[in-house]
């Protein structure tokens, strides 16, 4: 089958991108022109015909990032549409035709601009009517687990998606890094594991390297430990339930060998701040770069206005320029969300005079622009050119306390900015950073959220080396040196006699048109004489530069035939990306400098119209980066497209660096002082240890600061230590029973319930009673026990429930459960409660209970209390020197995996008058020859359990794992399987085997 990548432009995607399709549609086509869109026959198809319709109105309601899964209602014949909005990268088009041809069906792919010739792409899949054990199970868990490595709180929403709910201002926090010290290192805040366990001081966890998500005794934290030896990929499951049950990150906490982020407990809906992406987080960790970056190339050789009279652009002709991006952020989230916020930096501080392609519809549009005393625009004329810069200096620093150290946040709400000019626009950029930090813009929260955990990994050794392949650009900067290279050709080439004729042709129809003014009393006749005189000397200035260049040119040539031209062509190309150590010549690189410096001057560049035509270079750019046959679910553009004469030259981006500003501290400092250190950290004295946060930003920007006391009165020099709940949430937060990520986050669904999560209420009296009796065997309990909702797992020393609603979700809640304990000398043991045996080896079997050291007790709920079977494995009442022990029967198996069972019988007498002797029936599978004499084995073992010292435990429980441990350790290939007896309270015992958990065991008593 062929994987269907489409875009549609229907009239409702034409109307709403009015005067778009002449350009960017044209690209668009370029792209998926190569893809069919016919679909098979179908059982469904009223659901087909729904599907484009559903999907639009979808991308209408969040036209850029947002991946999550959608289920519609089921439809008169009792199918459903499933949305899968921007797959992460490692699954491709083949895996979801493969999970649609299951079920005899076809996945289709929809693309929705973003940008010039971006996109984000999206799956659909249309479902037959399926019962809810075959939705769940068949379908919803499978593809959560392909998506996200985990089930853990699933959530599916609705079709149609509601729209993102309100702006509920809590997007921009502001945490010290005393705070968190007081936090993370006090008795009263304390953190246990989201899947239940005993809680610890956060310093504690990392002391004893217990890896996982954390959330607070009290509301407002979750946190997730990693390990600085691991790397990333290995927290897949991790990093969702941390993205999940958190939806801003405030900092980090670390010693020598592990790192913990810190996050604040989810208050936002997911559609409105969807959980950060792993891959995301695992292009950040792999990232060998210092620094990241992403701009509109406004200055490029090429870039600049199109032709109006060869584009038709709505009423306007628009500047074009490339997009640079570091490489690796190439087709991805983040390197998508970068242009994103770039237009909104630009837009909305030019009062939105500056209008881009396909962010006509952007949904968090401000109702007002920032307060600047006076325009921007004013400024932007008046200097003709301006700098804007998302930056990432004094955004965040790190500092030590005590025996941690710490990197926090400034703000969370948005990067700072920075606008360029030759004057000092110092105030216009605090007015910026705090106008658009207040926005609570998702967008720009998000930003820095992933330039967060981009400085925490760096700063404390997290990493990966698993990086997603993005799309190379080097087509693109071929066809860009091609073109430079015929430029350069024909500028040496360049008449510039005809240039002088055209000027002054061009300068006398000017001052003409101005004498007319002048008679008409528009302007006056100085002004007049001003403007010519004005037109005539620019225009010397770039004759005489024009006349240097190509002196220059051709000089060069001659120098350095065969590269100096070829060099030149490569530089101009792509200049953030040329590589000057190749050159080692000083004159030469002094005359590629001089060179691209005065071919690229906007005076010069004027004069180049009869000599390149940008609309072809532009097209012919886009169509060459067009070709790239790599699919992904999220395309960059390549170009970006905007409306404003005055602002072409608007320049700019992001810097995001991974560098924070370092504040140590020391005592040899005076408490109210700094001293900055050769290396650019800034000591400070421990006792202003609750200062240095609201002045961290002018630490790192007023280099001649000494003295804490020049800080702006309008700060707040002692801050208190405030609580996670008044620091972080707000006075509607929901209660401690109803933690981390939860229903009130999510839309309604008709999806039958999947996966498993913390239940929202504690533990019952007698859920809590069970884990005491079963603690009694010292040994590490989890009990599992049906549900009206599916299956509960209850756990020793928690007071966490996991419910899960399916079978899968089970085996995934009780193998990470399980999993997730620190090591201890204590076994670990399993009840199922009211398992049949069938089912009981079913779930042993599974992959995330198979190979955990457990053993596994399975009691049958209605026929014996809980505790009584307890109580028979505790029984010690029995002589186990004189325990006999007899073969019954061995007979061959046929179409089995094993050759033989054996079936031996253990008799232990009660030194109890009045007890009835224990009968221990024992079914062993053996694969290959028959052992000489498992009785004789039996036996001896028995008698070395007899007499061990007094001291030793001599109950049911201990003897069943002596005879386990030792037949396994003389025979590997042997399985036990202990089948129950009614007279014993069908009790079943299991334990670790080679090959699979399905050992039980029967008791009875005679």
């Amino acid at each position: 089958m062929t994987f269907k990548l489409c875009i549609l432009r229907n009239k409702s995607l034409s109307a709403k991108n009015a005067g778009l399709t002449k350009f960017a549609l044209l690209s668009i086509t370029l792209v998926f022109g190569l893809f069919g869109c016919s679909q098979k026959v179908s059982r469904c198809p009223q659901a087909n015909q729904q599907t484009e319709q559903e999907w639009e109105n979808f991308r209408e309601t969040y036209p850029y990032h947002l991946q999550t899964v959608a289920l519609s209602e089921p439809l008169e014949d009792g199918c459903r549409i499933l949305l899968i909005s921007e797959p992460p990268p490692h699954l491709n088009e083949e895996y979801f035709q493969s999970l649609a041809g299951d079920l005899g069906e076809e996945a289709k792919s929809l693309a929705y601009p973003v940008g010039y010739d971006g996109w984000v792409a999206d799956v659909l899949i249309t479902l037959p009517p399926l019962n809810d054990l075959e939705l769940s199970e068949k379908v919803l868990s499978k593809l959560y687990i392909d998506l996200y490595g985990t089930t853990y709180k699933a959530n599916i929403s609705n079709l149609p998606i509601e729209p993102p709910t309100e702006n509920t201002q809590t997007l921009d926090l502001s945490v010290s890094a005393a705070e968190l010290h007081q936090w993370t290192n006090n008795g009263n805040y304390l953190f246990k594991p989201v899947l239940g366990g005993d809680p610890q001081e956060l310093g504690q966890i990392l002391t004893e390297g217990n890896d996982g998500v954390f959330i607070s005794n009290t509301p407002g934290i979750v946190v997730w430990v990693m390990s600085k030896e691991k790397d990333l990929s290995e927290y897949n499951v991790e990093a969702r339930q941390f993205f999940l049950d958190s939806d801003l990150i405030i900092g980090a906490i670390t010693d020598d060998d592990f790192v913990a982020v810190l996050g604040r407990e989810r208050v936002e809906n997911v559609l409105r701040m969807p959980p950060l992406r792993f891959e995301t987080a695992l292009t950040i960790a792999a990232t060998a770069e210092e620094d990241l970056a992403q701009s509109y190339e406004r200055n490029h050789l090429f870039a600049g206005r199109l032709d109006e009279s060869e584009v038709e652009y709505g009423d306007w002709a628009p500047d074009w320029a490339p997009i640079y991006l570091s490489s690796n952020l190439v087709d991805t989230e983040l390197g998508s969300l970068l242009n994103i916020t770039d237009q909104i930096l630009k837009s909305w501080s030019l009062n939105g005079e500056v209008e881009y392609v396909n962010f006509y519809d952007y949904p968090y549009k401000p109702s007002d622009l920032p307060p600047f005393d006076k325009s921007l625009n004013e400024v932007f004329e008046e200097q003709g050119s301006i700098l804007f810069n998302w930056n990432t200096e004094g955004v965040g620093y790190t500092t030590r306390i005590e025996d941690y150290s710490y990197l926090t946040l400034y703000r969370t709400g948005a990067l700072s900015v920075i606008y360029g000019t030759e004057i000092s626009l110092e105030d216009y950029e605090e007015i910026a950073y705090d106008y658009f930090s207040s926005l609570n813009n998702p967008d720009l929260a998000r930003v820095v959220q992933y330039t967060a955990l981009y400085q925490i990994f760096k700063e404390f050794g997290i990493s990966s080396s698993s990086q997603f392949e993005t799309r190379s650009m080097e087509s693109g900067n071929d066809f860009f040196v091609q073109e430079t290279a015929r430029l350069i050709d024909a500028i040496i080439s360049w008449p510039l006699d005809k240039t002088i004729n055209q000027f002054e042709k061009g300068h006398q129809a000017l001052i003409n048109e101005l004498y007319e003014a002048a008679q008409n009393g528009e302007i006056s006749y100085l002004e007049v004489s001003e403007i010519s005189d004005y037109y005539e000397s620019n225009f010397q200035y770039a004759l005489n530069n024009l006349y240097l260049l190509t002196d220059q040119l051709k000089e060069g040539d001659s120098k350095w035939p065969e590269i100096a031209l070829s060099e030149l062509s490569y530089l101009l190309a792509s200049p953030r990306d040329y590589n000057y150590s190749r050159i080692e010549e000083p004159e030469f690189a002094e005359w590629l400098d001089s060179t691209s410096y005065l071919i690229s001057s906007p005076e010069i560049q004027i004069y180049f119209g009869d000599l390149l035509d940008s609309n072809l270079i532009m097209q012919g750019y886009v169509e060459v980066l067009a070709e790239d046959a790599s699919r992904s679910w999220v395309r960059t553009p390549s170009i970006v497209l905007s409306k404003h004469s005055e602002f072409s030259y608007a320049t700019g981006g992001h810097n995001l660096d991974s560098k924070v500003t370092r504040l140590q501290q020391s005592l040899d400092v005076p408490p109210g002082k700094i001293r900055r250190t050769d290396d650019g950290s800034i000591l400070y004295n421990p006792r202003d240890v609750n200062k240095i946060h609201s002045i961290s930003r002018e630490l790192r920007y007023q280099e001649d600061l000494v003295d804490l006391s020049q800080i702006s009165q309008s700060r707040t020099l002692s801050p208190e230590i405030r609580s996670p709940e008044k620091a972080l949430l707000t006075e509607n937060h929901l209660s401690l029973e109803n933690r981390g990520f939860n229903e009130a986050h999510q839309t309604t669904s008709s999806a039958p319930p999947f996966g498993y999560r913390p239940r929202n209420f504690p533990l019952t009296p007698d859920e809590a009673k069970r884990i005491q009796t079963a603690d009694t065997l010292d040994v590490s309990s989890f009990i599992v026990e049906r549900s009206p909702n599916g299956y509960v797992v209850l756990r020793s020393n928690s007071d966490k429930v996991l419910e899960a609603y399916t079978l899968s979700g089970l085996h995934e809640a009780l193998g990470k459960s399980i999993d997730s304990i620190p090591t201890n000398d204590k076994p670990i043991q399993l009840f199922l409660v009211d398992f049949t045996p069938d089912e009981a080896r079913a779930l042993t079997l599974t992959a995330d209970i198979k190979d955990l050291e457990t053993q596994k007790v399975l009691l049958k709920k209605d026929d014996q209390p809980f505790e009584q079977s307890i109580a028979l494995l505790k029984r010690n009442q029995y002589d186990w020197g004189n325990a006999t022990v007899r073969k019954v029967e061995t007979e061959p198996l046929v179409d089995s995996f094993y050759d033989y069972k054996q079936t031996i019988e253990v008799e232990v007498p009660s030194s109890v008058i009045t007890q009835k002797s224990l009968i221990v029936r024992i079914k062993i599978f053996i694969k290959g020859i028959l052992p000489d004499d498992l009785v004789g084995l039996i036996q001896s073992i028995i008698k070395q359990f007899s007499q061990t010292p007094p001291s030793t435990k001599k109950d049911l429980n201990s003897m069943i794992n002596n005879i386990q441990k030792q037949i396994k350790k003389e025979h590997p290939d042997i399985d036990l399987e202990f089948y129950y007896d009614e007279q014993a309270g069908d009790l079943i015992i299991s334990g670790p085997s080679q090959f699979n958990f399905h050992a039980k065991l029967s008791i009875q008593n005679n």
